[in-house]
């Protein structure tokens, strides 16, 4: 199976997890840089609202983890919505997710800093073990490379 990934796409893709109401569009093939991954793959049916999971043909030692996946969707959601204008602030956030508090709606809302490395290899599951929520709150640098090494994904 070989999938052709770009940033939008990968958006699209997040922002569809929580707005169901919204299909997947394919993404644009303008000069947006690609990424292809090509994988012997394994499909199966989660009994959580019907999700799919993907997993690796060959090797199933993937951490899929639900909380940080769940988390990068939020922020991409909450940061579209402020750019959008959906929402004004932070505030609005709140009012609407009556479960955050403003402290962890701030934190989430960051996420969107990450590095696409760090990004994918949550996605996929490929993520180091001990990596967790509290971590990626706590990363404060914009850099990529130095976010990378922080949490040692691809060193």
């Amino acid at each position: 199976m070989q999938i052709f990934l770009c940033e939008e796409g990968i958006k699209r893709f997040l922002e569809s997890l929580f707005s169901p109401e919204e299909s997947l569009k394919e993404a644009s093939n303008d000069s947006e840089p690609t990424i292809l991954i090509q994988k012997d793959i394994k499909i199966s049916r989660t009994p959580r609202r019907g999700s799919v999971l993907i997993v690796n043909g060959r090797n199933n030692n993937r951490n899929i983890d639900p909380i940080l996946i769940n988390a990068i969707a939020k922020s991409y959601r909450w940061n579209k919505m402020l750019k959008t204008g959906k929402i004004e602030n932070i505030k609005d956030i709140a009012n609407l997710e009556f479960n955050f508090c403003l402290d962890h709606i701030k934190k989430t809302v960051r996420l969107n800093i990450l590095s696409p490395k760090i990004v994918g290899s949550i996605l996929i599951g490929t993520q180091p073990p001990d990596l967790s929520l509290q971590k990626l709150y706590k990363l404060k640098t914009l850099d990529w490379q130095e976010q990378e090494k922080l949490l040692c994904i691809g060193y």
